[in-house]
């Protein structure tokens, strides 16, 4: 037989539950002194509740427990396993019946945190009152001082907090002061009496709760105070009446369903008590530290309720040795076997009736395991019945109440922009603005605009994310003005860099030093959209302060971007669509539009032959024209703009044409405003007779040069006036011939 109890523990001990519930029954059948039959049963069951077949297991517990009257003895702890599947049961309904409680076992027995609902956001998210000394972390999320000092992770988000990152919000300090003004001194008044019950002060705490109820009498807070104080002196009926009432102010408080299952427990109403644990349990937020604190609690109840109540009155005849060692496993109270909180009876009746009498339950050992325990399925039915009851309630905290007269869109501005907030962010000295405002002024100093704090890290602001409490209270309390600059912040625009002009495919490296540009770099690379218009400036004089750039422009993909000690970063970038612009803007001190996107015509059936033969003869004139230019040039050249692209086996059907023909206008000695022009062109072959007569004029102007020992003049346009395909062109000086110097006010440049 013992060989037979060492196979099935260490079946059990490689979760083989199955191969070991069998190996126990076959031990329970054939019998022997040797080995307590309570160490049987409870082996048993232990298996059933790894398997998840808990009303099996508790029939098993209760008959083990009847064992252990009749002299068995077996420690606190051998309770162990049915906490553990009682407590999975409560927070994980969902698990699959086979699953296994290995891996939880191996964590102390507790399953993993409960990640339901978090308290409204203009509450603490861990105390889940109104915050006092309000702090708001790098996440957004804003805490009481109290409670985030001793937190190594946000509660709502799990970030890491950082020590330093505990200053006082000004602007939220000051809406909560104005807005919940009375109720902020109720809650002090709740942790002086906090304070004295710490202090083991129970009179003193007493009397400020009662204060504090006086001023709020259904102040959640001061209700559960006081619960836990009339506890501590001993008057249960009490506590258990503001346990009830705090759970009518939130009946998802998890605090509220421990405090109510321990005035139970000392009433003696067991059942009660392990329902009440049960659903304290399923509601705990934090998991593994709340549900390891009420383990024993949980653990005791079930060993009053399954032990019978004689198990007191047999302890008491044994020699005074014996129970002194098993003092510690006897039920306390006469009233652990009370009518309707224990399975007495029935486990009683079963051990005086013959084994061929007992009825089969259709499972191996039905021979040996009593009959369901109808007394404990039942309150498993209640726990399950309430645990699913409480999760399926509304679990958010109801809001606050504000007093409208108390509310101003004022209290909402930021003071840089003096508009709405948008997306705010606190920096770390605790003033708040807007985040776009609070980047533009990073880049010209490194001080909060109020108080003059230096931001030594000014790189981390950007990761900081917006404060929730006040984006919550806007959309609450002032949703006009918030849709309303909401609506100005996500009309589609496109940011405009006001530079020179590029062309599809090809690349486009960019020196940005002006500080509205950078703004704008960093937001499209933090937006990850990656991509700005950029467009040629008109030549005419600004209007409204804004400087004029040309109609037509070209969106810019980032590919690289290279930042720079001063702040400055270099950007690679290849040209992708063409636009029209169709209205203009301003955002953030940079021009936006609206823009049409352009592509180029299809090409009619009847000119597709024409349009092939030309584009033959004009991409082997670029070529060489390329190949006569020289070294120093073409070297240039290829740094900025990369090698000619390869003809596309579909270019007829390309969206801006072949590509290879954008790369040599880019190059051709063109002024801007000619090339402004090609760009707008949507007619593939007027683009290709466009860069014909431009290669032919340079070829005549080679020609010139050669034959001449004078350096050739710049060529009037009046030859070109007569190509067909161009309006106005004109020549400008030799090839690559670039002038480095830039309009005064501009800091940005166009890189060769």
């Amino acid at each position: 037989m013992a060989t037979l109890i060492d196979v099935a523990k260490s079946e059990f001990a490689k979760s083989n539950f199955g191969n070991a519930i069998e190996l126990y029954v076959q031990c329970m059948r054939d019998g022997s002194a040797t080995v307590p039959q309570c160490d049987l049963y409870f082996g048993y069951a232990d298996c059933l509740a790894h398997l998840g077949r808990l009303p099996e297991a508790f029939d098993a517990y209760a008959h083990a427990g009847v064992h252990m009257a009749q002299g068995c003895i077996v420690p606190l702890e051998r309770w162990r396993h049915a906490t553990i599947a009682l407590i999975q049961s409560c927070t994980l309904p969902a698990l699959s019946r086979r699953t296994s409680l290995a891996t939880i076992t191996a964590t102390n027995g507790i399953p993993g945190a409960h990640t339901e609902a978090i308290a409204d956001a203009l509450l603490c998210p861990v105390c889940e009152e109104i915050p006092r000394t309000p702090v708001t972390l790098v996440c957004g999320h804003t805490h009481c001082k109290s409670c985030v000092r001793e937190r190594l992770a946000c509660r709502v988000c799990g970030l890491k907090i950082d020590s330093n990152d505990q200053e006082k919000d000004v602007l939220v300090s000051r809406l909560v002061e104005r807005w919940w003004g009375q109720d902020m001194k109720v809650e002090s008044t709740n942790e002086q009496a906090q304070s004295f019950l710490e202090k083991c002060l129970y009179d003193e705490a007493l009397r400020c709760c009662n204060q504090s109820l006086d001023q709020a009498p259904n102040n959640f807070k001061g209700l559960l105070t006081r619960s836990e104080v009339l506890y501590c002196l001993n008057q249960y009926q009490s506590s258990l009446a503001d346990a009830d009432n705090a759970l009518r102010c939130r009946p998802t408080s998890y605090k509220a369903h421990f405090q109510r299952a321990a005035a139970l427990t000392s009433l003696g109403r067991n059942e009660e008590a392990l329902v009440a644990h049960c659903v304290a349990v399923s509601l705990d937020k934090s998991g593994l530290s709340v549900a390891t604190a009420l383990k024993h609690d949980i653990t005791r109840l079930l060993h009053r309720l399954l032990v019978p109540q004689y198990r007191v009155h047999q302890s008491t005849t044994i020699p005074t040795p014996f129970r002194k060692r098993r003092k510690v496993f006897t039920v306390r109270s006469m009233s652990d076997c009370e009518d309707g909180n224990s399975s007495c009876g029935e486990e009683e009746n079963f051990l005086h009736t013959p084994k061929r009498s007992r009825r089969s339950t259709g499972h191996p050992g039905d021979d040996v395991i009593p009959p369901p325990n109808a007394r404990l399925r039942s309150l498993l039915e209640r726990i399950h019945q309430e645990v699913q009851k409480i999760k399926r309630a509304d679990s958010r905290t109801n809001p606050p109440h504000v007093n409208p007269t108390l509310i101003e869109a004022s209290d909402f501005d930021c003071v840089l922009c003096c508009r709405t907030l948008w997306k705010p962010v606190v920096t770390p000295c605790g003033h708040t603005y807007c985040s776009i405002c609070l980047d533009r002024c990073m880049d010209y100093k490194q001080q909060c605009p109020l108080c003059m704090f230096y931001i030594e890290d000014t790189m981390s602001l950007a990761r900081h994310g917006a404060t929730r409490f006040l984006e919550v209270a806007m959309q609450r309390f002032i949703p006009v003005a918030y849709t309303k600059r909401k609506r100005q912040e996500l009309e589609p625009s496109v940011p405009i860099f006001i530079c020179t002009t590029a062309f599809p495919s090809v690349p486009c490296p960019l020196l940005v030093s002006e500080p509205r540009y950078r703004l704008m770099v960093r937001q499209a690379i933090e937006s990850g959209d990656r991509h700005f218009g950029i467009a040629q400036p008109s030549g005419k004089p600004p209007q409204n302060g804004r400087q004029q750039y040309f109609e037509y422009g070209t969106m810019l993909d980032i590919r690289d971007c290279v930042l720079l000690g001063n702040g400055c970063s270099i950007l690679s970038t290849v040209g992708s669509r063409r636009f029209r612009v169709m209205a203009r803007g301003e955002k953030d001190g940079y021009d936006t539009a609206k823009v049409e996107y352009i592509c180029d015509s299809p090409i009619s059936r009847e000119r597709t032959g024409y349009v092939a033969k030309l584009h033959e003869k004009v991409l082997g004139k670029a070529v060489e024209w390329f190949e006569r230019l020289p070294e120093t040039y073409k070297t240039e050249i290829l740094r900025s703009f990369g090698q000619m692209p390869q003809v596309e086996d579909e270019w007829v059907t390309e969206r801006d044409g072949p590509a290879w023909a954008w790369w040599i206008i880019a190059i051709l000695p063109l002024n801007q405003q000619l090339k402004g022009t090609i760009l707008m062109e949507t007619n593939l072959e007027k683009r290709l007779l466009a860069i014909d007569k431009t290669l032919n004029w340079q070829d005549k102007a080679s020609s010139q040069k050669r034959q001449s020992a004078e350096p050739c003049s710049p060529c009037g346009s009046d030859g070109l006036q007569d190509c067909p395909t161009v309006d106005c062109c004109q020549r400008t000086p030799p090839p690559m011939h670039l002038d480095e110097s830039t309009a005064p006010g501009h800091a940005t440049h166009f890189l060769m």
